[in-house]
């Protein structure tokens, strides 16, 4: 039986929000915006995830010299990230269960936090939507550092849980995506994946994941049978 976590830490769409956001437009705008600005097509990829792309066309612009260049293009994709993000706020809602859930960890005295690539403009107002902010205590967002230290990169997570004044070992990560897993795996927090976005049971697997629940609502039997009462 393992330890019990003192804070859970939650991905937000797919994860505790169903959110509408339209990923692969982002992604083809980022490879875009890169392409224009001379990044070689061999370096980006749609088979990439965004980070990796936006990494992949950093470095190769700070190796040309080109900082003044790349500073430009982020700003610019921030703002089409944040403008797509912001489309699809109307239809954002709150997956099955998630109140329950949160009322349930919140009076188990366990910490709360959020962990999102989302812009915090978007992410709050997510919150706020699905009427889910009051238990969220801490959270960082894309835009609260440089884009590089934001998930997968394991910093932002250790950032978090900081914050919430505990440590990586001491946390449970629930994420939808294998970024999400990277991240927990970076700075040896625990992970439990969801199927209620990016990553289905097979994905999982292939990942070497075996803590799986369909959904954060079956999270408490989870930490029940994990840790117990």
């Amino acid at each position: 039986m393992s330890k019990c976590p003192k804070a859970v830490i939650f991905d937000l769409d797919g994860t505790l929000v169903h959110s509408a956001i339209d990923f692969p437009r982002m992604k083809l705008e980022i490879i875009r915006q890169f392409k224009e600005a001379g990044v070689p097509e061999t370096l980006l990829s749609n088979d990439m995830t965004v980070s990796s792309n936006m990494e992949s066309a950093r470095m190769y612009l700070l190796q040309k010299g080109q900082e003044r260049v790349l500073l430009e293009i982020e700003e610019e994709i921030e703002r089409g990230l944040s403008s797509i993000e912001m489309e699809a706020l109307p239809d954002v809602e709150e997956v099955k269960e998630a109140r329950k859930t949160l009322i349930w960890i919140k009076e188990k005295g366990l910490a709360i936090g959020v962990l999102t690539r989302g812009s915090r403009r978007y992410a709050s107002k997510v919150l706020k939507k699905t009427s889910l902010e009051s238990f969220i205590q801490c959270m960082i967002c894309r835009d609260d550092f440089p884009w590089w230290e934001a998930k997968p990169n394991g910093l932002a997570l250790r950032r978090l849980v900081q914050e919430l004044g505990v440590d990586p070992s001491e946390t449970l990560l629930v994420g939808d995506h294998c970024m999400d897993l990277e991240c927990a795996r970076s700075t040896g927090t625990k992970f439990v994946g969801v199927l209620t976005g990016s990553c289905d049971e097979s994905g999982w697997i292939k990942e070497g994941l075996e803590s799986i629940i369909d959904s954060i609502a079956f999270l408490p039997d989870y930490i029940e049978r994990t840790c117990g009462p």
